[in-house]
């Protein structure tokens, strides 16, 4: 919104950004002058009609009025909004360009991408942004500040990302064999950092997309849990939106099969996984961790048929290195972030333990039951209150509660790790961003530009000798040439991109009378879920995704001139990033 009454008034909307960094300033002192002084109180802040408000979340739905001014005076809030936006050229000035890649020197006049003030308030208030998530997610699993210097270095181990070199003699960090616990961030390269950096750098500079994509087994799909409670999905609530106040719009999908692997759907993985792929995680360990000649088709798979060459988290270690060394591909394996939980002794020991941490690390000598009987919060079916009912029975609790399926908090945790490494990106972006336009906008090329650094990893991983790696071990089972060039899929199996387009029913042909198959089963009902109790986060525990929305929820006016909530929010967001259509949750029944 821009509440200038005229034209004229540019120098005002110039302001609007200047403005709003001394308001932030306050804002970030506030909880620090009130603890210096108890006597006094500070005034808790107040909502900015001009800051566009997010959508909230679907599980839990819009940050109460009170909290949010609570949260907002204690960890700061979003204060940034483009005073020129309806002056602003229409973005489709990037699209004759590969990728949008605009040469520099081809921005038009306007563009926000060489609006020096723009810019700086933008990555002011990113990088404050960012932080605030980063110290969340300490706090909630009880290392936030303040903490003594031993404290404060030992806290980083739990989301640490160990920088390997990969030389041709090296192997995988001993946390990282075959029998080592994973109980840190992960590992990778600095190389492949900077390849996460360059990626979300393109995403920031185009406001475009941004495209994370799970393949995996049972344990990775959340068997056992509701379908958003698996890490994914966990990452995505958090992230969302981060990534949506800086005008990029994440998508996240799991397209975990139990009981599967994932070369079923990774030798179509174009059409299967997707096409615009930034950041594919392979999580498949228990069902095809000694298949290498199947995982190296897949990855090959994934990195060249599509539009984007994605960063690969997870796989062989074998894998990773070789594509990494023979092919330029940015690599890295996550872990659990076990290193950060506190471990569970007795029950009462347990309820003074923070809230995510509780039952997720039984002590060697504690009564396992413990960790055992808080594993799973999770039910098929809640009474609506607009009384629909489903039309046959249904089980009291998900399939899949079984001891090597992970529960809630560890698939939160995990979630949680996946977003640090992601935050700790932008935040190099950043800071490299702010740092390489100290003499003027907009950002150099060669920082944000992705097309020939595409082109580079998907040639050289078509052009493998077929003495490197494991995928030519294929021969006799599956065709070679899957190795590479690129290959196209339809299947009825879900979960998958694009839920119609990839289905086998749009090679079809019509039978003489003009039939063609069709699934006649249709959702129970459209539109939201009733309220799920299973995300709540009690009263006096952190609240990672309210401190990170930042803002209220959005209303609007009716031709009455009432305010009310919009109705159609839940729907709107159920549709929107985390491709629903994606997920077998769509058969409600049964």
């Amino acid at each position: 919104d821009n509440d200038n009454d005229n034209d004229n008034d540019n120098d005002k909307d110039k302001d609007n950004t200047e403005s709003s960094q001394k308001q932030n300033d306050e804002t970030k002192d506030a909880s620090t002058q009130t603890q210096d002084d108890p006597k006094k109180e500070e005034p808790l802040p107040k909502r900015n009609a001009k800051i566009p408000a997010l959508e909230p979340d679907i599980m839990v739905g819009p940050v109460p009025d009170d909290k949010w001014a609570k949260l907002a005076a204690q960890h700061g809030y979003w204060h940034f909004w483009d005073g020129d936006a309806d002056r602003r050229p229409d973005p489709s000035f990037l699209d004759p360009y590969t990728h949008n890649d605009i040469p520099g020197d081809k921005f038009p006049e306007g563009a926000w991408q060489t609006d020096a003030v723009y810019v700086n308030h933008y990555l002011d208030g990113a990088d404050r942004l960012i932080d605030r998530a980063m110290e969340a997610i300490f706090s909630e699993y009880g290392h936030g500040k303040p903490l003594p210097p031993e404290e404060m270095k030992n806290r980083m181990k739990m989301f640490h990302w160990e920088k390997l070199e990969l030389k041709p003699d090296e192997g995988p960090p001993p946390m990282f064999s075959r029998r080592g616990q994973r109980e840190i961030g992960g590992w990778t390269t600095k190389r492949s950092v900077d390849g996460l950096v360059k990626r979300l750098l393109h995403a920031m500079m185009t406001k475009g997309t941004f495209t994370v994509v799970l393949g995996g087994h049972s344990a990775a799909q959340g068997m056992g849990n509701h379908f958003r409670q698996s890490y994914t999905m966990q990452f995505h609530r958090i992230m969302k939106p981060i990534f949506e106040r800086l005008g990029v719009k994440l998508i996240t999908r799991n397209i975990s099969q139990g009981g599967l692997g994932t070369l079923q759907a990774g030798m179509g993985a174009a059409d299967i996984f997707g096409r615009e792929i930034d950041i594919f995680l392979w999580d498949s360990g228990m069902t095809e961790g000694g298949a290498l000649d199947q995982v190296d088709l897949v990855l090959r798979q994934v990195l060249i048929g599509g539009n984007r060459v994605p960063l690969l988290w997870g796989g062989p270690f074998d894998i990773l290195k070789m594509l990494h060394n023979e092919a330029d591909v940015d690599v890295g394996e996550f872990g659990t972030g076990y290193a950060g939980i506190p471990e569970t002794t007795d029950e009462e020991q347990m309820k003074t333990l923070p809230w995510a941490t509780r039952g997720v690390k039984c002590a060697p000598d504690a009564n396992k039951d413990l960790c055992n009987e808080n594993r799973y919060n999770s039910t098929c079916w809640i009474d609506r209150p607009d009384g629909i009912k489903p039309h046959t029975g249904q089980y009291a609790r998900p399939k899949g509660q079984v001891k090597w399926h992970p529960g809630w908090r560890p698939h939160q945790l995990m979630g949680r790790v996946l977003a640090f490494a992601v935050l700790e990106g932008l935040e190099t972006a950043v800071n490299t961003w702010m740092e390489s336009t100290m003499t003027g906008q907009p950002l150099d090329d060669d920082y944000w530009h992705i097309t020939e650094y595409y082109e580079n990893i998907r040639n050289k991983v078509k052009n493998l000798d077929k003495k490197i790696g494991f995928c030519y071990q294929n021969e006799g089972k599956l065709p070679t040439r899957m190795c590479n060039t690129p290959m196209k899929g339809r299947t009825q199996y879900s979960p998958r991109q694009d839920y119609y387009a990839s289905g086998l029913t749009t090679l079809i042909k019509p039978a003489n009378n003009g039939w063609v198959p069709k699934n006649e089963k249709t959702a129970l009902y459209e539109g939201p879920d009733v309220h799920l109790p299973a995300f709540d986060v009690p009263e006096g525990e952190v609240d990672v995704l309210s401190i990170v929305m930042g803002r209220r929820r959005r209303r609007r006016l009716t031709e009455e001139g009432v305010v009310e909530e919009k109705k159609e929010e839940k729907a709107q967001e159920m549709a929107a990033n985390v491709d629903e259509k994606s997920s077998s949750l769509r058969a409600v029944v049964g």
